[in-house]
């Protein structure tokens, strides 16, 4: 494929009570996403000629989220919360319930 090798930084925000947070799939491919939730490396003037990427559902928003940066697996939080994960070998595919899975 063509991964997306950037690290985006996703600023802090709070949000108000019973806003909806998207979901975004897991597209493991060059962007992995357009558009204006998840800090200014995905703005969609900074990757031209792709479409904001859709979301495949939505959630309750938490009242506060952590600022953090990412990368094509999550990397580390303001409180240095990290997390990590392998798929050496691995390879899967999935279809959102909204897209027919």
């Amino acid at each position: 494929g063509n991964p997306d090798v950037r690290l985006s930084f996703v600023p802090a925000a709070t949000h108000q009570p019973g806003v909806m947070r998207a979901v975004w799939p897991d597209l493991e491919d060059n962007p992995r996403y357009v558009g204006h939730a998840r800090g200014e490396t995905y703005l969609p003037s900074r990757v031209p000629a792709q479409a904001p990427t859709a979301p495949i559902g939505h959630v309750p928003q938490v009242n506060h989220t952590y600022a953090y940066t990412e990368g094509n697996y999550g990397i580390m939080n303001e409180r240095q919360l990290s997390m990590g994960e392998s798929t050496c070998s691995g390879a899967f595919a999935a279809k959102a319930a909204g897209a027919g899975g």
